[in-house]
């Protein structure tokens, strides 16, 4: 067809061609919108896990340290300890001692519960009984009606848990997880200072993605040892698939994270 003749000589286009670019146009908008938005909900499903990641080293590393929240006193009794609000800090809880910290995974969230325990084997106290095991310690939470010093820490971006796996065995689920403190000194001490003891993977079973365990409610006599590590899968709000693997280097407080294509078939 012949285009008509603009003023200056200057060639037009005519409807079907000029429909033709804005239709070619709005296919490569479209497809680059889409290219950014998946690269985007990746990034944020990278972040969100990485966070999480970071929080679970921050709670080792406070283990390791023998760090807790301030806010509370412990007393020992004849089957365990009671807790009740004070300000004795660490070291300063004569007969109870800080055994490590469960977080509990919730479906958008996880609570961050500190245990405590009984130092030593009976009454009256001495340096000579020191526990072995968390049954000799009986442990608590500090999760009660009159002293609560649990944190909260909520996924980014949508995050949502499907479940906590062990990486050895797939049928196997849990609801939380535990860095605690080993009991016994780790060796021939048998000290209970922090400084001695080694930090080891725990979990309590259950389904993560169905956890609506009250804090309180937390048994950490529950607690169990996960040979091979753990295994934590979620989703976040784009359905990109991402998890973050728990102690399978052989090495407790190991952590690794795989997102997207990466992502193991137990997730």
């Amino acid at each position: 067809m012949k285009r008509r003749a603009w003023a200056g000589n200057t060639a037009g286009y005519t409807i079907l061609e000029v429909m033709i670019v804005l239709t070619v146009t709005g296919a490569l908008f479209a497809s680059t919108v889409a290219l950014l938005g998946g690269k985007q909900a990746q990034s944020e499903a990278t972040q969100s896990v990485r966070r999480l990641e970071s929080e679970l080293q921050l709670v080792a590393s406070e283990v390791a340290n023998g760090y807790y929240q301030n806010g509370f006193t412990c007393l020992p009794t004849a089957n365990s300890v009671t807790v009740s609000p004070g300000n004795a800090g660490p070291g300063e809880n004569v007969g109870c001692v800080f055994l490590g910290k469960i977080i509990s995974l919730k479906a958008s969230s996880a609570e961050i519960i500190t245990v405590v325990g009984r130092q030593y084997t009976a009454l009256p106290l001495n340096s000579t009984n020191d526990v072995q095991d968390l049954t000799e310690a009986a442990p608590i939470v500090v999760a009660q009606n009159n002293v609560n010093i649990t944190q909260t820490y909520n996924y980014l971006y949508n995050l949502t848990i499907t479940k906590a796996v062990s990486i050895a065995d797939t049928t196997k689920e849990y609801k939380a997880l535990g860095y605690m403190l080993e009991l016994g000194g780790g060796g021939s001490t048998g000290s209970t200072s922090s400084s001695s003891r080694s930090l080891l993977l725990y979990g309590i079973p259950g389904t993560a993605s169905g956890n609506n365990t009250q804090d309180k409610d937390i048994n950490p006599t529950a607690l169990e040892t996960i040979p091979g590590g753990l295994r934590l899968c979620f989703i976040t709000g784009n359905g990109n698939k991402a998890e973050i693997e728990i102690g399978k280097s052989g090495n407790q407080t190991s952590t690794s994270v795989l997102v997207a294509d990466g992502v193991g078939s137990d997730c």
